[in-house]
């Protein structure tokens, strides 16, 4: 997976290429806890209804980011699964074409066999 629930990081978009290559880093994490630290700022200094509702939204989005996570794990999971899957597939294709190739051989000397006794 790209992160980790606890230190979370930051979702890639559809065009970067895939985490696991040995040249990508993972993103940097998402600053929670720096959000956490402000929300606590404004719940001691500002009004507060303004950080208790802060709050409130940053622990949504915080749960979203965990949901959005292991959601990612789980597609990321398929993905590899049905790479193999595909690759077993074109495994058997070549397989059955090499096999194919030896029957038309076969078919073809069996012919020419055919027609040498004629």
């Amino acid at each position: 997976m790209s992160g980790e629930v606890d230190g979370l990081y930051a979702a890639s978009g559809p065009d970067d290429p895939p985490p696991d290559g040995p040249q990508n880093a993972p993103p940097p994490p998402l600053p929670l806890d720096r959000l956490r630290e402000l929300v606590d700022l404004v719940k001691e200094s500002g009004p507060e209804d303004v950080g208790w509702e802060l709050g409130v939204h940053v622990e949504g989005m915080e749960e979203a980011v965990k949901e959005f996570s292991v959601r990612v794990q789980a597609l990321e999971q398929e993905n590899c699964q049905l790479q193999d899957r595909l690759t077993r597939g074109h495994e058997r294709y070549e397989q059955l074409r090499e096999s194919m190739n030896e029957l038309l051989n076969l078919h073809q000397l069996s012919e020419t066999i055919s027609t040498s006794f004629r």
